[in-house]
C-alpha cells in the first residue's frame, strides 16, 4: 500500500521506520533539513508543506492508501487530511493534542466528517491510559488488555529473589489460566518451552485472565506485591499528568501526588483533581522530593516535556527508594538508553 506521512517529526519517523518495511512510503516535512534523518531508510521525501495540493500531488496522494498527518500542530494536520481526501487519498489519520475531536459527541463527530478524517489519535491520551494499565499491575513493566479485560498480557523483569528463577518452567506450577507466552533475554525475544530456565535480568510476557497475571505477578515479586492502597507520584501536570491523574482519581485505590513547577498550571490541577495533593515545585529538586518524603511512593511517573529532566527526576527517585519508576520519553533514540540505566518503564507517545 502507498502511504503518506505529512511531518517528518519524532512521530512520524517512528512511523516511517516501522511501516517502510512492508509498504511505499512517502514523506513530507516543510524543513529540508529533515529529510536527512529519513536517509537510511526506503522512503521518498517531498519538501513542502502538508496542506499544499501541490505538493500532496507531487507525493502522489491520488494513489495513496492512507494519508497520516503528525506534524506538531492541530490545524495543519486536519487541513492536510481534507485536502487529500478531496485529491483521492482512500483514508486520513490525523494526529491532534487536544480533545476538541476525539470525542462521540454529534459537533466532534460533524468536525472528523467536515475534514475527511477517518481516525483521530491524541497520543497523550493514549500515553496516560497506558501508564495507568502498567500502575495498575503491581510490579509489571508492561500490561495491555484483550477481549473487553477477560484477558490481560503483563510483561515482568525478575530479580535475583524471584521464585520463577528457581527452576525450569515445567516446574513452577503456574496458576491455571496464565501461561508464559515470551521470554526476553537482553535483547533477544524467544518462545519458551518446558525446559526453559529463567534468569535474574529476564523480562517475561505473561498472558492470562486478571487473577491468573496477578497471581503471577506475586510469584515475580513475592506474596505481598499488589496488596493495599498504592502511593502515586506524578512530576508533571501537562495533558498527560493531568489526564493520568484523572484515570487514577477515577480508578480509585491510590494516594496521589502531583508535583508541577507552573504556579499558574498547579494552581488548575489543585481546582481539578479532588482527591490528589498538588505540590508548586520543581520535580527534580532532591531537597523538594525529600522534604515531601517522595521515596515512600510505591509508583513514580515524570511526565514532563524533556528526557533529560525525566531521566534526572527518575534516577533521583530510584536514589530515595521509589520501588516503581515510569517515564516519558519523546525522542525514540533515547529508549534504549532509558531502559539501560535501570528505568523499570520508558514509554514513547
Amino acid at each position: 500500500m502507498r502511504i503518506i506521512i505529512v511531518g517528518g517529526g519524532e512521530i512520524g519517523y517512528a512511523l516511517a521506520r516501522e511501516l517502510s518495511r512492508d509498504h511505499g512510503l512517502t514523506v513530507i516535512d516543510a524543513d529540508p533539513e529533515v529529510g536527512k534523518r529519513f536517509d537510511a531508510l526506503d522512503v521518498a521525501v517531498v519538501t513542502g508543506n502538508g496542506t499544499s495540493a501541490d505538493v500532496l500531488a507531487a507525493a502522489r496522494v491520488g494513489e495513496a492508501g492512507l494519508l497520516i498527518a503528525c506534524t506538531g500542530l492541530d490545524e495543519v494536520n486536519m487541513v492536510s487530511c481534507a485536502v487529500a481526501k478531496r485529491l483521492g487519498a482512500q483514508r486520513t489519520f490525523c494526529f491532534v493534542s487536544r480533545d476538541d475531536f476525539t470525542g462521540t459527541d454529534r459537533n466532534a463527530e460533524t468536525v472528523r466528517e467536515h475534514f475527511g478524517i477517518e481516525r483521530v489519535i491524541w497520543p497523550e491520551a493514549q500515553l496516560a491510559a497506558e501508564i495507568e494499565r502498567i500502575i495498575a499491575a503491581p510490579g509489571a513493566i508492561d500490561a495491555e488488555v484483550f477481549a473487553e479485560g477477560r484477558l490481560r498480557l503483563l510483561e515482568f523483569r525478575l530479580d535475583a529473589t524471584s521464585a520463577l528463577a528457581a527452576a525450569p518452567l515445567a516446574s513452577l506450577h503456574l496458576p491455571h489460566g496464565a501461561l508464559i507466552v515470551a521470554v526476553k533475554r537482553r535483547d533477544v525475544i524467544e518462545i519458551p518451552r518446558g525446559d526453559t530456565h529463567l534468569r535474574h535480568g529476564d523480562k517475561i510476557f505473561v498472558m492470562g485472565t486478571p487473577e491468573a497475571v496477578a497471581s503471577v505477578g506475586r510469584q515475580v515479586h513475592g506474596q505481598d506485591a499488589g496488596t493495599g492502597r498504592q502511593v502515586v507520584t506524578i512530576i508533571g501536570g501537562g495533558d498527560v499528568g493531568f489526564r493520568l491523574a484523572k484515570r487514577l482519581e477515577e480508578a480509585g485505590g491510590v494516594e496521589l501526588c502531583l508535583i508541577e513547577s507552573d504556579a499558574e498550571r498547579g494552581a488548575f490541577l489543585a481546582a481539578s483533581l479532588r482527591h490528589a495533593l498538588v505540590l508548586n515545585g520543581d520535580g527534580t529538586d532532591l531537597e523538594l522530593l525529600e522534604a515531601e518524603d517522595i521515596g515512600r511512593s510505591d509508583v513514580l511517573v515524570s511526565v514532563i516535556d524533556n528526557d533529560e529532566r525525566n531521566l534526572f527526576a527518575c534516577l533521583l527517585a530510584r536514589q530515595l527508594g521509589v520501588q516503581r519508576v515510569i517515564t516519558r520519553v519523546s525522542r525514540l533514540a533515547n529508549l534504549r538508553l532509558f531502559d539501560r540505566v535501570g528505568i523499570d518503564v520508558a514509554l514513547s507517545a
